[in-house]
């Protein structure tokens, strides 16, 4: 080919130079370096040229070097920027993918992630286009996809902390920008090789307001999908997907698995996550520390109300971690746990909600041996080790006579040295972000009356009563068991409080922990805002039915139990607490009797 074609009297290169040039991928018109700036067509065609991306090829002022993915999407190529001289990289689509769907558009991706400047989001710079074919032009990251990185083995503790860090951090500004990733999954996440992480591939990102048009379609790559995108409920999804996403990129990390059973039927799985709670990482690995393990099953909590609230808390609290974690620790590798009934009721129960750890040990013993103080300030991660109280000789046993005793305190920098003052029967502490269970008493009974006077700090946060535990007759796949919760409830000063009875669902990881891995709304009640500076709540609990009453007056009508073979009262002896969070939580007078 000449240093430049020959062009006909309308300037446009000649008719056989141009399908020359479209046999390497060059523009007739351009320089014999074969840059296409655009390609023309032949005066009697209707089919634009297509250029196929190859090694050698120059796209614009672009040298393809070697292609670095390749997907049902497209092709990325690591190129020459012979401009600017540096690397980039280019997205290419599929011939006909972007227009069988207009949400596919590279156009459309490079235009949401324009407005987007973070080093936790790969960088998009510009898009070119030729023919039928464009590509967005883009940050490289000479590294790895997480999803390569997994292929030589878990990553670390810290590694894998990091990693999650960083792209929490990216999809916080994302979020801030309404856009909504849907398909946050390892081979969208690189690693740059000085350790730090960023998230690309937007095309399947929305806005919220976007998704009210995009009811009851599924979104996203299935094992990586949020329960909301698994049951087709675009329509709900917001940010909060997209960390259920993240947490099982974080459990896949860690384990090499998913949380999820595994199933060859994709019909079968997609049930699964729709309808299932997610694994604890420590039952597929007990060697994993139990602030990470808390932290993804806040990730993985099936209601988006109980997973972090935006996804610069989530790294915020890997942020805590990496500060206290030791360098040194790494993961092991998965193994199995055996699966035990119920402890002995003689044993201590550790219950938390939402990521937090059931501990069972025999009563009055702590992990180091003896006794401990239930008032001492508790170790990162750990849940202060005390006593048991003994079985009450009579219902009236149970009450604030003695300190509560903690035994589900989810690693937090937010909480404060409990208070206590017997003769006032009063006991309160600061949890500003997480939730704590304490047991005071345990009893048997068939009918039970519970009452208890609450404080809250400008009424904002939860607190209330917790009660009962049962294996759940329901589920015969799986070892899991049931309890029950009702507290006041009221997330900023500006809303209207709610008594909210909900039912937690707890999973055994071996014969010394649980977790509670998922809570169900039973019921949520309108209630005054309070007026004075203690509210008073009360329930009248019977096997099938419960009524609540606040300040005094019953509620509109009992709660009936929803589930067959359910019950609000088990028949064996069962634990009474406290439960609650905010910025200072108290507690008084509380009574139970039969």
């Amino acid at each position: 080919m000449s240093s430049k074609a020959s062009p006909d009297q309308d300037g446009s290169p000649a008719e056989a130079d141009v399908y020359a040039a479209t046999e390497i991928g060059v523009d007739a018109g351009a320089s014999a370096v074969g840059v296409i700036d655009a390609v023309r067509l032949p005066p009697d065609s209707e089919k634009p040229v297509t250029i196929v991306p190859a090694a050698g090829v120059k796209f614009g002022r672009f040298e393809l070097i070697s292609m670095l993915g390749r997907g049902g999407f497209g092709e990325v190529w690591k190129c020459w920027d012979t401009s600017l001289d540096r690397h980039v990289a280019l997205k290419f689509a599929n011939a006909g993918v972007s227009a069988g769907d207009p949400g596919f558009s590279l156009r459309d991706e490079a235009r949401k992630v324009s407005k987007l400047s973070h080093p936790g989001i790969v960088h998009i710079y510009d898009v070119v286009e030729a023919g039928s074919q464009f590509a967005i032009v883009s940050e490289l990251i000479d590294g790895q996809t997480l999803a390569q990185r997994l292929q030589s083995g878990a990553l670390s503790f810290r590694e894998c902390a990091a990693v999650i860090r960083d792209v929490a951090a990216g999809l916080q500004h994302a979020h801030q920008q309404d856009l909504v990733h849907r398909d946050v999954k390892p081979s969208n996440i690189l690693l740059r090789r000085n350790g730090t992480a960023a998230l690309t591939d937007f095309g399947l990102a929305a806005s919220e307001v976007q998704f009210e048009n995009l009811r009851r379609r599924t979104s996203g790559t299935l094992k990586f999908m949020s329960p909301e995108q698994a049951r087709g409920d675009t329509h709900l999804l917001d940010n909060r997907s997209d960390i259920f996403c993240l947490g099982i990129v974080l459990f896949h990390a860690l384990t090499l698995k998913f949380p999820f059973p595994e199933s060859r039927n994709q019909n079968s799985y997609r049930q699964s996550i729709a309808t299932r709670n997610a694994k604890s990482l420590r039952v597929v690995d007990a060697s994993i520390p139990k602030v990470l393990d808390q932290i993804c099953s806040r990730c993985l909590a099936f209601n988006p109300v109980d997973r972090y609230r935006t996804a610069q808390d989530l790294a915020d609290e890997l942020e805590s971690f990496l500060a206290s974690e030791p360098e040194t620790q790494v993961s092991t590798a998965p193994h199995s746990t055996p699966k035990g009934g119920l402890v002995a009721v003689a044993l201590i129960l550790v219950i938390a909600v939402t990521g937090a750890v059931l501990h069972l040990r025999p009563a009055g013993e702590s992990a180091v041996g003896g006794t401990s103080n239930p008032d001492a300030p508790a170790a990162p991660g750990d849940a202060p080790e005390v006593d048991r109280p003994s079985l009450p000789a009579s219902p009236g046993a149970i009450s604030l006579t003695l300190p509560p005793k903690i035994f589900a305190w989810p690693y937090s920098d937010s909480r404060g040295v409990p208070q206590h003052s017997p003769e006032t029967q009063t006991w309160s502490v600061r949890s500003e972000t997480t939730r704590f269970i304490a047991v005071c008493g345990e009893l048997q009974a068939r009918q039970l009356r519970i009452d208890l006077d609450v404080l809250l700090e400008n009424w904002t946060g939860a607190a209330g009563v917790i009660w009962g535990l049962r294996k759940n007759a329901d589920n015969v796949e799986s070892v899991e068991y049931l309890c029950y919760g009702a507290e006041f409830s009221r997330t900023t000063p500006e809303l209207d409080p709610t008594l909210t009875i909900s039912e937690f669902t707890l999973q055994p990881l071996d014969a010394q922990e649980m977790i509670i891995s998922h809570v169900r709304e039973i019921r949520e009640l309108s209630i005054a805002p309070p007026t004075t500076d203690w509210v008073k709540l009360s329930f009248d609990i019977r096997p099938g039915r419960l009524q609540p009453k606040f300040n005094g007056v019953d509620l509109p009508e009992p709660i009936d139990v929803v589930r067959p073979a359910s019950t609000w009262l088990p028949n064996e002896s069962f634990e009474i607490g406290v439960t609650g969070m905010g910025a200072k939580v108290a507690f008084r007078n509380l009574s139970v009797n039969r």
